[in-house]
């Protein structure tokens, strides 16, 4: 996934992919020439597609080092992904440029505090979110109502949840 989230979609996957074909490794930057399968896939794009990866490249040559290993490193993970996985990848990208700019600056805010997190914790919420994906649809849409109308609670109405919740577990 887009590590930082700041930079477009277009220009991830487009920089993804230019780093795709020029890189084998992470020294991809000091190797004089692209392989050969590298090659053959810029002589098969169209005129346009080619002059987008040329700018997508400028673009990338231009970003601070920092950025630029980021980037490499996505597009090391991408190369590794499994075609479900990376279908995956893209629907997110594509549900996140849909999101209009006040839900991208929320999504990137709940990235940033996520990041904050000790690791124990993103761990704990990644698997979390891995065993939520596998329940069947139903059951996922009804822990998903769950949670929305937990938020939207008052702290008063979420402590009488509690205790309701107490009560009925402890046999009252």
């Amino acid at each position: 996934m887009n590590p930082d989230l700041r930079l477009p979609r277009r220009t991830f996957l487009g920089a993804a992919f230019g780093l795709g074909l020029l890189a084998a490794s992470s020294t991809a930057w000091a190797q004089e020439r692209p392989s050969a399968e590298a090659l053959e896939r810029v002589k098969n794009m169209t005129p346009e597609q080619r002059e987008a990866l040329m700018g997508k490249l400028e673009r990338l040559k231009k970003m601070p080092a920092a950025e630029r290993a980021q980037l490499e490193a996505a597009a090391e993970r991408l190369s590794k992904m499994n075609p479900e996985q990376q279908a995956e990848l893209r629907a997110a990208h594509q549900r996140f440029r849909d999101m209009s700019p006040r839900a991208r600056a929320r999504v990137r805010a709940n990235l940033d505090e996520f990041r904050r997190l000790p690791a124990e914790r993103r761990a704990e919420l990644k698997q979390a979110a891995l065993r939520l994906r596998q329940l069947p649809p139903a059951k996922r849409q009804a822990i998903l109502q769950k949670i929305r109308r937990w938020r939207s609670m008052s702290p008063e109405q979420r402590q009488e949840a509690r205790d309701r919740f107490r009560q009925r577990r402890d046999g009252r």
